[in-house]
């Protein structure tokens, strides 16, 4: 596995909420890792979208499932638990476990290789 660096490339897939998906007609999401912190990524998309009346641009993500690890992301794709937040360079700071927990958005990474 290699290790992530900010900038890294990376595909972000949303699996939930169904109707942000459809809006999006399930395209992967090409982003850039902008931060690192222990097992959570802060990441840039590519090319934000708006859903109701929010732009999304930067989320952190983090493994769904016990055991997995963001650096697999380089050999397959990872579950995760998907929190929009603003591009703040403290947003991966203020993201604590309950946040992850309470989100609805789901989906995995993978590198934008695959």
């Amino acid at each position: 596995m290699m290790s992530r660096q900010k900038r890294s490339k990376l595909v972000l897939h949303l699996s939930k909420p169904w109707e942000v998906g459809e809006a999006l007609g399930w395209s992967p999401l090409p982003a850039l890792i902008d931060r690192c912190d222990a097992d959570r990524w802060l990441v840039e998309l590519e090319k934000p979208f708006t859903f109701g009346h929010s732009e999304y641009r930067y989320f952190a993500v983090a493994p769904r499932l016990e055991g997995w690890s963001l650096e697999e992301a380089d050999a397959t794709e990872v579950p995760c638990k998907i929190v929009p937040v603003d591009p703040d360079p403290s947003a991966l700071a203020r993201i604590d476990q309950a946040a992850f927990d309470r989100t609805e958005m789901t989906g995995s990474v993978t590198d934008y290789r695959h």
